[in-house]
């Protein structure tokens, strides 16, 4: 299962469309509740992708006590042109 942070803020964290178009972050509780609800359900069938998540070391804190295994990390630093150019 594919689980994008920013999905799930737009769909069950922020409250209306002024608070996503602000660039406001998402409040941290209901975000992590959030997105630990999405990673529990993945876990039981058969594992996720979770992208945009953790991202400061309180996330990632509260994703190893949810008792999933270990996280894998992947950076991708590539110029904007050439992303833009792959789309």
């Amino acid at each position: 299962m594919f689980i994008s942070a920013g999905q799930v803020a737009r769909e069950e964290v922020y409250d209306d469309e002024m608070a996503i178009k602000s660039g406001l972050m998402a409040p941290e509780e209901k975000m992590r509740n959030a997105i630990q609800d999405r990673v529990t359900s993945a876990v039981k069938h058969g594992g996720y992708v979770l992208e945009g998540y953790p991202r400061p070391l309180a996330q990632y804190i509260a994703l190893r006590q949810w008792n999933v295994s270990d996280p894998v990390a992947i950076h991708l630093d590539t110029e904007l042109v050439i992303a833009i150019e792959r789309m």
